[in-house]
């Protein structure tokens, strides 16, 4: 589980890295001034008698997790986007769909967030 999670590490450290060359950049979401409470928390579970539309989403998610070897490679999908598109809802509709349930013996629901502003130039 170390070495999984070593290469999930290298996997963020090179995303952000490339973030970097495209001119966006971190920045924290708490500091001493900020209310930790207004960090928006989630979990895995959706009504899905309020979701429309995100079929084809869901099925394209399940099929890049479903290719990927589970035995060897932890399979992690970045859904990356602005504010409001639904990534959390598309990632809580994946996390629990019957399919995806019965393929992976175990699961875990991780969100990443980072703020990215463009650099000023």
């Amino acid at each position: 589980m170390s070495h999984k999670i070593k290469t999930i590490m290298v996997s963020l450290e090179e995303a952000f890295n490339e973030a970097n060359q495209i001119g966006l950049w971190a920045v924290e979401l708490t500091n001493k001034s900020s209310n930790p409470e207004k960090i928006r928390l989630t979990h895995p579970y959706v009504d899905n008698s309020k979701i429309v539309g995100r079929d084809d989403d869901i099925s394209s998610v399940k099929r890049m997790l479903s290719s990927s070897d589970n035995k060897t490679d932890l399979p992690v999908i970045g859904i990356v986007g602005m504010g409001g598109q639904g990534k959390i809802t598309l990632a809580q509709l994946v996390y629990k769909d019957d399919t995806v349930v019965r393929h992976f013996d175990e699961r875990i629901w991780v969100v990443f967030m980072m703020i990215l502003r463009w650099k000023d130039y």
